[in-house]
């Protein structure tokens, strides 16, 4: 239950986060509704993004070229000094 409630979160926390910070700029810069819709559409998109890394386990390229880089090393590279 805990990782459905964890990707539950993740997808709804963007939405609310644009449609609230859309809503303040909005009303700050007098433009309704423009804020509140561009940056909810945006957390909606995020949402999924999150939704879709998460179920399809995608890394930044960083993670992989580090794990590649250890695998690579002969086993008394591997260890610290």
């Amino acid at each position: 239950m805990g990782h459905g409630l964890d990707l539950a979160f993740s997808m709804v926390s963007p939405m609310i986060f644009g449609l609230f910070f859309g809503l303040y700029l909005d009303k700050v810069l007098h433009t309704q509704p423009l804020f509140m819709l561009s940056l909810t559409l945006l957390g909606i998109a995020t949402g999924f993004w999150s939704i879709l890394k998460q179920a399809y386990g995608i890394r930044p390229a960083s993670e992989d070229t580090a794990k590649i880089e250890t695998e690579n090393k002969t086993p008394h590279e591997n260890k610290d000094p």
